[in-house]
């Protein structure tokens, strides 16, 4: 199943299922404005049936306080609803640093065609 959302500011989110991964790709803007739907994305996913979801960061241009705070939130939605999380850190090195300033764990394990 593929779902697309987007909104009325710069951020989509995609899911697909990638070689047994449910992967939730986020592109645009994570913010205090879209960064709630992404606890929320995980959590619908594990209850779905995905035991391994990947939130694929790769694409996002800006991040925030409160969309580090969100992406902070999506491990515990996950291990709430019974999953696990892989996180692929955003490309632009200063976004992928506050991710790990804010003590967000990227993990090595990720589907082999997530990116």
């Amino acid at each position: 199943m593929t779902i697309e959302l987007h909104t009325r500011r710069p951020f989509g989110a995609r899911e697909e299922d990638v070689d047994g991964w449910h992967v939730v790709r986020v592109t645009g803007d994570v913010d205090g404005h879209t960064g709630g739907m992404l606890p929320t994305l995980v959590m619908y996913a594990v209850r779905r049936g995905a035991q391994q979801v990947c939130l694929d960061l790769t694409a996002v241009e800006r991040l925030d306080r409160s969309g580090v705070e969100a992406v902070r939130r999506c491990s515990g939605a996950a291990r709430f609803a019974g999953g696990e999380l892989s996180v692929l850190e955003p490309e632009d090195p200063a976004l992928a640093s506050a991710l790990e300033d804010a003590a967000v764990a990227t993990r090595p394990r990720r589907p082999s065609r997530a990116r």
